[in-house]
């Protein structure tokens, strides 16, 4: 039977083979700043619909409607009440 002491010195990773000791993978993490890169597949096109109740919902009118519009078409509203007037795009801010 072995000692502990000699268990110890068969855990050394001196006497471990090569290719038992463990492989750290390192990873490189950069940090990048919101306003410096587009999120994927948005685009700079201003909204020209938005929703009421939650500001950042908004649709440019390209493409597939978003959940909240078509939510609000099926009870009944129409698009019109969604539009977003000019100022509210030139400045950023709702009146």
């Amino acid at each position: 039977m072995s000692s502990p002491d000699e268990k110890k010195d068969r855990s050394d990773s001196k006497s471990q083979p090569e290719w038992r000791k463990a492989k750290i993978p390192v990873t490189k993490i950069e940090f990048v700043p919101l306003d410096a890169q587009t999120q994927a597949g948005k685009s700079n096109i201003e909204a020209k619909y938005r929703d009421p109740d939650n500001p950042f919902h908004t649709w440019t009118g390209i493409g597939k409607r978003s959940k909240w519009l078509r939510a609000y078409l099926d009870q009944g509203r129409h698009l019109d009440e969604f539009l977003v007037e000019k100022d509210d795009t030139e400045n950023g801010q709702r009146n």
